[in-house]
C-alpha cells in the first residue's frame, strides 16, 4: 500500500524538478517510517491520516506555480476569468490599499522578532552562564527552551511572509499572463523554512522532537524560577531596610557619581544642607554598598541581589509595596563633573544640574532629565521605559529606548539622536533659539514622529509604521539635507529644504 501511494504521488508530481520531487517524496517516506517505527501504526492507518495523492499533488504543484491538470472546459473558464477587466481593477485596488501596508508590516514584524530574539536570548544566556548556582541552572534551562520556541515563531512568521509573496506573485502572473511568474513562485517556495527543513529528514525529526523538549524545559525552568525567586519576593521575611551615608565635603568642585544597581530608581537632587547624603530604601536580600570618597571625589552606590534576577519577580512585590529607591542629595554649591548610572531594574531622575558628561543605562525604567546643562555629552538608554528631556543643553544628546515614548522639549545641542523601537517621538523645540544645529536624527519602528521648531542643517525623520509631522514657524530657515521616510503613514511638513 505504501509503495502504491508513493508511486502515484511521484507520478503526479512529474512537473517538478527532480530534486524538488525527491524532497517531497522523502518527506512522505519519512512520515511512513516514523509512523510505523515510533508510533506502531500500519501502512493503511498512516494512509488514512494523509490526504489523497491527488490532493497532495494539487496543493504542492500550486505552491510551486504549476497548474494541476484540468479538463478543457475548466481551462476555458479560467482563461476567460483571467482576462476579465474587473479582475484587473480588483488587483490594482488590492495592491494600492492592502499590499502597500501588509508587506512592510509583515517584514517589520519579522525583523523586530529576529532582532529582539538575538538581543534578549544572547543577553539572558550570557547572564545565566556567568553565574554558578542552582538558580542559574533554572535560568539556563528556561532560556534555552524559551529561545528555541521563539526561534520557531520567527520561522513561522518568515514562512507566512514568503507564502504571502508567493501567493501575490502567482495571482499577478495569472491575471496578467506573466509566464516568468511561475519561476519566481517556485523560487519563493524553495526558500521557505518549512521547505528547507522538509528536505532534510534528520533536521525535520530534530525540530519535531525538540519542540516537546523545549516546552518541557520552559515549564521546568520557569517553575523553578517561580518557586525559588517568587517565594523570596512574597515571603514576609524579605524586609525593607534603610541605608544612609553622609559626608561634609571639604571641597565642592569636580565630584563624580557612579551607580551599579540590580534594582532601584535613582534620583539626584539638590538640598539646602551643606552635606552630601545618600539614602537607599531597598529590600534586605540586596547587598548594598554606599561609599562617599572624599579623596577621589566620588559618590559610589551599588546594590546586588543575593539571588539571580535574570528573570526577576520584583514585579510581584512592587504591586503592593514601594519600589526600591536611591536618592542622592547634594548641596546647592557642589559641582558635578561626570555621572555614570547603571541599573538593571529602575529609572533615573535628575533636575537642575550643570555637569560635564552624563551616561545612564537601565534595562527597565523611565528616564527623566530637566534643566540640565552638560559641557560635553548626554547619553541615555533604557530597554523598556519612557524618556523625557526638558530644557537640556549639551554638545551631543543621545537617547535610546527599545519600548517606550520619547518626549523632548527645549533642547540645545550640535547633534541630537532620538531612537525608539516601539513608541512615538515628540519634539517641541530643538535649537529654536540659536538655529545653529548640525544633525538631528529621530527614528522609531512603530509610532509617529512629531517635531516642531527643530532647526538643524541636516534632519532625518524615519518610522516604519506611523505619520511624520515636521513644522517650523521660521520659514526663512532652510534645512540643507532633509530626509523623511515612513513605510505606512503620511508625511506632513512645511519646512523648506534643498
Amino acid at each position: 500500500m505504501k509503495e502504491k501511494f508513493i508511486e502515484k504521488l511521484n507520478h503526479l508530481l512529474a512537473p517538478l524538478d527532480p530534486s524538488e520531487r525527491k524532497a517531497i517524496i522523502d518527506f512522505y517516506e519519512e512520515r511512513f517510517h516514523t509512523g510505523m517505527v515510533y508510533e506502531g501504526k500500519s501502512e493503511s492507518e498512516i494512509i488514512d491520516e494523509l490526504e489523497r495523492p491527488e490532493d497532495i499533488a494539487r496543493n504542492v504543484l500550486r505552491e510551486y506555480g504549476f497548474n494541476y491538470p484540468k479538463d478543457e472546459v475548466t481551462k476555458m473558464n479560467e482563461e476567460r476569468k483571467s482576462t476579465s477587466p474587473w479582475r484587473v481593477l480588483w488587483i490594482i485596488l488590492f495592491d494600492v490599499f492592502m499590499v502597500a501596508w501588509i508587506v512592510p508590516a509583515l517584514f517589520g514584524v519579522l525583523v523586530g522578532l529576529a532582532s529582539a530574539w538575538f538581543g534578549v536570548v544572547s543577553g539572558l544566556l550570557a547572564a545565566a552562564l556567568l553565574e554558578m548556582s542552582t538558580m542559574s541552572i533554572f535560568n539556563l534551562v528556561f532560556v534555552v527552551g524559551f529561545g528555541f520556541l521563539w526561534f520557531l515563531l520567527i520561522l513561522w512568521v518568515y514562512d507566512l511572509f514568503v507564502s504571502f509573496l508567493a501567493w501575490l506573485v502567482r495571482w499577478h502572473a495569472d491575471v496578467f499572463a506573466i509566464k516568468e511568474g511561475r519561476s519566481l513562485v517556485r523560487f519563493l517556495n524553495r526558500i521557505k523554512a518549512s521547505t528547507v527543513i522538509r528536505r532534510r529528514p534528520k533536521l525535520y525529526r530534530f525540530k519535531n522532537a525538540f519542540k516537546g523538549v523545549a516546552l518541557f524545559m520552559l515549564l521546568i525552568g520557569g517553575g523553578g524560577l517561580i518557586i525559588m525567586q517568587g517565594s523570596v519576593a512574597l515571603k514576609g521575611d524579605d524586609e525593607r531596610i534603610q541605608h544612609e551615608e553622609t559626608l561634609m565635603p571639604a571641597t565642592m568642585d569636580g565630584w563624580v557619581i557612579e551607580t551599579m544597581l540590580d534594582s532601584g530608581h535613582v534620583t539626584v537632587q539638590r538640598h539646602t544642607g551643606d552635606d552630601i547624603r545618600v539614602e537607599a530604601n531597598v529590600f534586605e536580600r540586596f547587598e548594598n554598598e554606599i561609599d562617599i570618597d572624599e579623596d577621589e571625589k566620588t559618590i559610589y552606590v551599588k546594590n546586588e541581589s543575593t539571588i539571580s534576577i535574570v528573570f526577576s519577580f520584583n514585579w510581584i512585590r512592587t504591586m503592593f509595596m514601594e519600589p526600591d529607591e536611591v536618592i542622592i542629595f547634594l548641596p546647592e554649591n557642589l559641582t558635578i563633573d561626570d555621572v555614570d548610572v547603571s541599573s538593571r531594574n529602575g529609572g533615573y531622575t535628575m533636575r537642575d544640574f550643570q555637569l560635564s558628561n552624563l551616561k545612564v543605562r537601565t534595562s527597565n525604567g523611565n528616564l527623566l532629565l530637566e534643566n540640565i546643562e552638560a559641557v560635553e555629552t548626554i547619553d541615555m538608554e533604557t530597554s523598556n521605559g519612557r524618556i523625557t528631556l526638558n530644557t537640556i543643553n549639551a554638545v551631543e544628546i543621545t537617547s535610546r529606548t527599545s519600548n517606550g515614548r520619547v518626549n523632548v522639549t527645549d533642547l540645545e545641542a550640535d547633534d541630537i539622536i532620538l531612537r525608539t523601537s516601539n513608541g512615538s517621538i515628540t519634539v517641541r523645540g530643538a535649537n529654536s533659539q540659536n538655529k545653529d544645529g548640525q544633525t538631528f536624527f529621530a527614528r522609531t519602528s512603530n509610532g509617529s514622529v512629531d517635531v516642531e521648531e527643530v532647526y538643524f542643517k541636516e534632519v532625518e525623520l524615519r518610522t516604519s509604521n506611523g505619520n511624520i509631522d515636521y513644522h517650523n514657524t521660521d520659514l526663512t530657515f532652510i534645512v540643507e539635507n532633509l530626509t523623511t521616510s515612513t513605510s505606512n503613514g503620511s508625511v506632513n511638513k512645511n519646512v523648506p529644504s534643498h
